[in-house]
């Protein structure tokens, strides 16, 4: 594990490098709860499709998405 220097988020360098780069484009939410007020917040400022949570497996932390779950 290693903490990235600007975004204060502790990596577990066994995810993919994949997953480690889309986690550090993202905005990491504490929990599933944050995220989850966000992506409804984003929803009705933005009128978008609907965004869902996930948990990142390289910070552990949740991040949002439009993408359909696997």
């Amino acid at each position: 594990m290693f903490r990235h220097p600007f975004r204060q988020r502790t990596i577990n360098v066994h995810a993919s490098a994949k997953d480690i780069d889309a986690c550090l484009r993202k905005i990491r939410h504490r929990s599933e709860e944050r995220a989850l007020i966000r992506a409804a917040r984003c929803a009705g400022k933005h009128n978008t499709r609907s965004l869902r949570v996930y948990r990142c497996p390289a910070c552990n932390g949740w991040h949002l998405t439009s993408k359909v779950s696997p």
